[in-house]
């Protein structure tokens, strides 16, 4: 593999824990009651299954493999806790 399968990988692997940490997000928000947030933020993060194919797809385009390791999502138990721990993962760079 070359630097840019391995970036590549890096950002799938930053993609893919996001979103499962968004989608989580939604329903721990659903589940406190705050529904019209919880519809707002699916918007919101409705692209991001498109971005992760399109990354998928350029790997494989230039001859990579996909190959990486998901982070641990970070998803709190409660309203305050996953919109702390949203805005903690919007603020983490991603190095490019």
């Amino acid at each position: 593999m070359n630097k840019i399968h391995d970036l590549l990988n890096e950002m799938l692997a930053v993609y893919w824990s996001a979103s499962i940490q968004h989608r989580s997000h939604v329903a721990v928000i659903a589940a406190e009651g705050a529904s019209l947030l919880a519809t707002e933020m699916e918007s919101k993060i409705a692209d991001e299954p498109e971005t992760i194919i399109k990354l998928q797809n350029r790997l494989l385009d230039l001859g990579g493999q996909i190959r990486f390791t998901i982070k641990h999502p970070n998803i709190g138990t409660n309203l305050r806790e996953a919109l702390e721990n949203d805005y903690e993962l919007q603020k983490m760079p991603v190095s490019v």
